[in-house]
């Protein structure tokens, strides 16, 4: 059964209220157990999904990991509480991760050993002798 989806460009700023409930339904949680994982009180989360109170980027960003929400679904919850989308929407393809993923490419000149690692990380941030 697939999940219905929503998505950062489908949804407007201002229905954080009802895209948390959305996701929490999907999860099938009540509000007490949402609570109880996010470590929140059941009438903060109740005024969270009634519009009653406004969340903080924080508490959207611990929602979202708590609900498990992939990270375009999380970027989506932060539109819709008004914040600025945390996670890029390029994936692999994002600038900040050309380096290393050119580096995961040369993944077969490093040595399968300990250093291993310590080569990958030397790598990525510019040491191309581990390359």
């Amino acid at each position: 059964m697939s999940e219905p989806t929503h998505n950062s460009h489908e949804v407007t700023s201002g229905h954080f209220s009802s895209l948390l409930k959305h996701w929490r339904n999907v999860r099938r949680l009540t509000q007490i157990e949402l609570a109880s994982d996010a470590n929140v009180s059941a009438r903060h989360l109740c005024f969270l999904e009634t519009g009653r109170s406004q969340p903080s980027r924080d508490m959207v960003q611990l929602l979202g990991s708590v609900l498990d929400l992939p990270l375009e679904e999380r970027n989506a919850l932060h539109v819709a509480a008004g914040f600025v989308p945390p996670y890029g929407d390029k994936g692999l393809a994002a600038e900040n991760l050309q380096r290393w993923t050119s580096c995961c490419g040369n993944r077969s000149r490093i040595p399968a050993s300990s250093s291993t690692v310590t080569g990958m990380c030397a790598c990525a941030i510019g040491d191309r002798r581990g390359c």
